[in-house]
């Protein structure tokens, strides 16, 4: 067997069995062959010899005792090898001797925040404070027994409703309480009820900082040199403001000079949908006290520096797959319906959740059938359709499906389709339907923000240009390679998957400079057979 040379390693590595049989043995053997056999006094045979070292001989298991040992040996110096490596180091290593040696430390957890609606009688004032630990601001727990406290205060409204952003003052991602979850009001004014409702998921809410997390800032560090307050600088303080933050963007001189603005992400964590890593109220207060002169710890006065989310600007994608047909590995049906064509199918109307019509421009019939034919039970297609406000496919359940005429079907289903409306995406339905969303969604998670300024004609454009560069680390622009990315999820169930169409490529320069850059989200997924 040849000597396997990884390209990131600077020694060679050998496989099991290598120095058994290439060197030990073949020494062996070849000594033999010089050597008579003292009961025959002739020279040894290839026969002879060839017993002498088979496999459970005394010469094979002292040949294998020494492969052995090299092998434990290997892999010491792999190990160490890898602790050298930052992207490979384990913890200890990490943090005792890489993280010491760049004056870094794992970020420790973070709390989650959002929105709660509060009831109560019309004119009552809801006190929030952004101190966490505030002894005036309202508070509330949750079942689980984690505290939250008013960020902002709010006045109770006609309606006896308020909406106010919460955020947990302990930590760890179990601080994010999903939509519809109950807080038991712990201090609150005597004219509001003593319970509030989550009205959007939390957010931002994590667990200590996690090697991989932590070796990414270390290489963002070492990769470019930080000082003076430059833009790596800015960069890698805006990330330790918090554990929530996934990364920081950089355009200097964005509004003049001596400005900064400073874009950040979030960590997904567990949040669902395509502005899963946007920034929550709690996140983007911390990084703006961090890093907002005169309260800045870390930047100086008098910079003038603005901390913002980015601005969402969905991309709706289609793509096409060749897959099995009436199989559980691809497409669901031996005839996938709806097919694919320019305009997506979509719901054109709503009865109720159980009964709404689609139309579908690239279908004149139901597949194989005459016009007018209603497919029934186990005979109805197949199908589901993609949930925007979460970036996944919901199957159907269809019970019947029936043509109605002019690319429009009227389907009937044995369950209510969760929030369904008019515009929803049709698409033929397949089992490993949530392989192919978590692919596209993982691939719009790796882009980050575009440009805030058009550089090629505003005087700015010398030194306004993003950091990190889009070439460097998390590009802006979306093309093809999303297809590739669901052909790597899938693995062998697909043989080939085209971008059909992609709305949007290129993120805008924003309008209003103040809001943040903008950054391609996802939109729709249309998944149709190729």
């Amino acid at each position: 067997m040849a000597l396997q040379t990884p390209v990131d390693r600077e020694f060679a590595v050998v496989a099991r069995g290598w120095l058994r049989d290439r060197v030990v043995l073949a020494n062996f053997r070849e000594g033999l062959r010089q050597l008579l056999n003292p009961e025959t006094g002739l020279p040894f045979t290839e026969s002879e010899i060839q017993r002498a070292t088979q496999p459970k001989s005394r010469w094979y298991n002292e040949a294998q005792a020494i492969d052995d040992y090299g092998q434990s040996e290997q892999r010491r110096a792999i190990y160490l090898a890898d602790c050298l490596r930052i992207d490979r180091a384990p913890t200890k290593w990490l943090v005792d001797f890489h993280g010491r040696m760049w004056g870094e430390s794992l970020l420790p957890a973070t709390g989650g925040s959002g929105s709660v609606l509060v009831r109560g009688v019309s004119g009552t004032s809801v006190v929030g404070s952004t101190t966490l630990g505030d002894p005036t601001a309202h508070r509330a727990r949750d079942d689980a027994g984690n505290m939250y406290q008013v960020l902002t205060g709010a006045t109770v409204g006609a309606d006896g409703t308020v909406s106010v952003q919460m955020m947990a003052t302990g930590s760890g991602s179990a601080t994010n309480p999903t939509e519809g979850t109950t807080l038991t009001w712990t201090l609150r004014d005597p004219s509001m009820e003593p319970q509030a409702t989550v009205s959007a998921d939390f957010s931002g809410g994590t667990d200590r900082e996690t090697d991989a997390e932590f070796a990414s800032r270390l290489l963002a560090r070492i990769r470019h040199a930080q000082g003076a307050g430059n833009d790596s600088q800015t960069r890698g303080w805006t990330r330790k403001s918090s554990n929530a933050v996934e990364d920081a963007f950089v355009y200097p001189c964005a509004f003049h000079a001596g400005s900064t603005l400073i874009a950040i992400t979030q960590k997904r964590g567990n949040a669902v949908g395509p502005l899963g890593r946007f920034p929550s109220a709690g996140t983007l207060a911390a990084a703006i006290a961090h890093m907002t002169p005169p309260a800045s710890a870390v930047y100086p006065t008098p910079p003038f520096v603005l901390v913002t989310p980015p601005v969402s600007q969905p991309a709706n994608v289609v793509l096409r797959l060749e897959m099995a047909r009436g199989s559980l590995s691809g497409w669901t049906d031996a005839r996938p319906f709806p097919s694919y064509h320019a305009i997506t199918p979509y719901v054109s109307a709503v009865t109720s959740l159980t009964d709404f019509v689609i139309t579908c421009p690239g279908d004149a019939t139901l597949p194989g059938q005459l016009a007018g034919t209603t497919l029934s039970g186990a005979n109805a297609p197949a199908m589901m359709l993609w949930d925007r406000a979460t970036s996944r496919y919901v199957r159907i359940m269809a019970t019947s499906v029936q043509d109605l005429g002019g690319n429009t079907f009227r389907v009937l289903c044995s369950g209510p389709v969760p929030a369904l409306s008019v515009g929803f995406v049709i698409c033929p339905d397949m089992a490993r339907r949530d392989t192919v969303a978590r692919a596209v969604e993982g691939y719009f998670d790796a882009l980050g923000p575009g440009e805030v300024i058009d550089a090629t004609g505003d005087v700015r454009g010398g030194r306004c240009v993003r950091f990190p560069l889009a070439s460097e680390e998390k590009p802006f622009r979306a093309g093809a390679l999303v297809a590739t990315r669901v052909i790597e999820a899938l693995g062998g169930s697909s043989s080939d998957a085209a971008l059909a169409s992609l709305s949007r490529t290129t993120p805008d320069y924003p309008a209003v400079l103040t809001a943040g850059p903008n950054m391609i989200t996802l939109g729709t997924c249309g998944l149709y057979s190729l």
